[in-house]
């Protein structure tokens, strides 16, 4: 079932990028600190939005990261207590 949502997302994605791209092929004028060049209005769209995407991706990489540390102290630390309370379950009370 999520498979073929999935891929009917896909496909409405595809369709809408398709209708997009065909209607903003204007040219724009793109400036950078070199010069300038004429693209196509979709092809500035979809670079903008890959390195937004990038760029959000490092963002989240160091709190990720984080927490993935974090996690794995926790672990440690559950296997220390573990072994211990299983050490003391056998020693014999006083």
């Amino acid at each position: 079932m999520f498979k073929i949502l999935g891929l009917l997302f896909l496909l409405a994605l595809l369709i809408v990028t398709v209708v997009f791209t065909t209607l903003n092929v204007h040219a724009v004028q793109l400036n950078y600190y070199f010069g300038s060049q004429d693209v196509p209005l979709a092809m500035v769209m979809g670079g903008t939005l890959i390195v937004g995407i990038l760029f959000g991706g490092l963002a989240m990489m160091m709190p990720l990261m984080n927490l993935k540390l974090n996690t794995s102290k926790l672990r440690r630390n559950l296997r220390s207590n573990q072994k211990e309370i299983s050490i003391l379950r056998t020693q014999p009370l006083k």
